[in-house]
């Protein structure tokens, strides 16, 4: 079971959200520093701390994120910020 698990649905269709996740994994990867990686539609993504994924459908993405023990201390933040860019992202005028 992921740390961080949350679900969120959209208007956007595959393809846009697809494009909504890749600017969700570059906050991933300006605040976690972890590398990000396409298989069909679930993009992995795997750092020094953190790892997981976020699986987009036609309208629901889901992301599912693991912490080590260090930043287990700030899940509640990373929650925020990772609830926070999928809200803006995920809208239809988001970005």
């Amino acid at each position: 079971m992921a740390d961080i698990d949350i679900k969120r649905s959209h208007t956007l269709g595959t393809s846009g959200a697809r494009s909504a996740v890749e600017k969700v994994a570059a906050k991933l990867h300006e605040k976690l520093n972890v590398s990000t990686q396409w298989s069909g539609d679930t993009l992995h993504f795997e750092g020094n701390g953190a790892d997981g994924k976020i699986h987009v459908q036609d309208e629901q993405v889901h992301l599912a994120l693991n912490l080590n023990f260090v930043l287990k201390s700030m899940k509640g933040w990373i929650r925020n910020e990772a609830e926070k860019y999928l809200d803006k992202y995920l809208t239809p005028a988001g970005g």
